[in-house]
């Protein structure tokens, strides 16, 4: 009788120790199945994005006898880095220019740019399509999320509770070829009556100087923080005179921090 109760006891101390363990795996199981959703989580918040052919944004807005680099915009990168390309003016060279580009917009530095060789085949397209896969790695890398609209604010704009205005100045000296006037040197400041005010684009032209003029069109903002491009556009003299040609600089502007009072300046 002793005998057949230690068998019985025996079995009973295997099953418990069985169950435990199926418990506890079954614990280890929802472990993982919880860790792999986590997983599948961050996998889905880096998913690799597609971009769409960009649109032209005219920041010209100019009539007359002018060819002008044409502006696409991208999109931005939460940390600073916008990209757009651009599209030279052809002054009768009969090929066609194009060049993509990355910016780190805290300092203007190009981070990433890209352009074919010359040739006399293309347009923007083509090229868009036939290199895209180049152009999808190299924006995913930097994290650019693309925006299919954007709007070039005005110089006077308010945000944050702040005021701002844009403004530049310019230096000017009579060209002793021609007898015009030319742009020389060039200024982009941002005031705001409660931070203060900073320069935020200088430029001296160096040699033989052919602007004619340069202006303030308007801004960009990045949609994740109080971070604005500044787009400039300038006046060229033509390679054998007219038609002129208009083309744009970008300067990079932090809507809250860099500004020094009137009363230090």
């Amino acid at each position: 009788m002793l005998k057949i109760l230690s068998k019985y006891t025996i079995l009973i101390v295997i099953f418990i120790i069985i169950s435990c363990t199926s418990d506890s795996s079954d614990d280890n199981d929802n472990n993982t199945t919880d860790t792999n959703k986590t997983k599948e989580t961050v996998v889905k918040d880096n998913v690799i994005q597609d971009y769409v052919i960009p649109k032209e944004l005219d920041y010209y807005k100019q009539d007359g006898n002018i060819i002008y680099d044409k502006f696409y915009p991208i999109g931005w990168s939460v940390d600073g880095k916008f990209a757009y390309i651009s599209e030279p003016a052809d002054e009768a060279t009969g090929f066609y220019l194009f060049e993509i580009k990355i910016i780190d917009v805290t300092n203007d530095n190009i981070v990433w740019s890209w352009k074919p060789k010359d040739s006399e085949e293309g347009d923007f397209k083509s090229t868009w399509e036939n290199f895209y896969e180049l152009f999808k790695k190299q924006l995913n890398s930097y994290n650019i999320k693309q925006i299919n609209n954007f709007e070039l604010g005005s110089s006077d704009f308010d945000n944050s509770g702040n005021d701002y205005s844009i403004s530049m100045k310019t230096k000017s000296k009579t060209n002793g070829d021609y007898g015009f006037d030319v742009v020389t040197e060039t200024y982009v400041n941002i005031e705001s009556s409660k931070l203060g005010q900073k320069t935020v684009f200088a430029q001296i032209e160096k040699g033989y100087s052919m602007i004619l003029a340069a202006l303030v069109s308007g801004y960009i903002k990045s949609p994740f923080e109080d971070r604005i491009i500044i787009i400039c556009k300038f006046e060229r003299w033509g390679y054998e005179g007219p038609p002129n040609v208009m083309f744009f600089k970008l300067a990079g502007c932090d809507l809250g921090s860099g500004f020094t009072s009137k009363t230090e300046s």
